[in-house]
């Protein structure tokens, strides 16, 4: 739940949410098309990585912009 009051960017039922951001991710994510997400899988997880606002980092270490544990990699 938003808050429409003074600040409409804090979610009520999750204080401390980036709510800017988490709008700018459902905006990216209403652009998929229903192929964005059928397709190889290396393209598919860049996909869901720029809609989440992330770099694909894929010769980076842990702390310094792995994403591998978001996809088990």
């Amino acid at each position: 739940q938003m808050s429409t009051g003074s600040n409409p960017d804090v979610d009520l039922d999750y204080p401390g949410t980036a709510v800017e951001r988490l709008k700018n991710v459902r905006a990216r994510v209403a652009t998929f098309a229903e192929d964005d997400l059928n397709g190889d899988w290396e393209d598919v997880r860049r996909k869901i990585l720029w809609a989440g606002g992330l770099k694909d980092l894929p010769d980076s270490i842990p702390g310094k912009g792995y994403t591998g544990h978001s996809f088990n990699d």
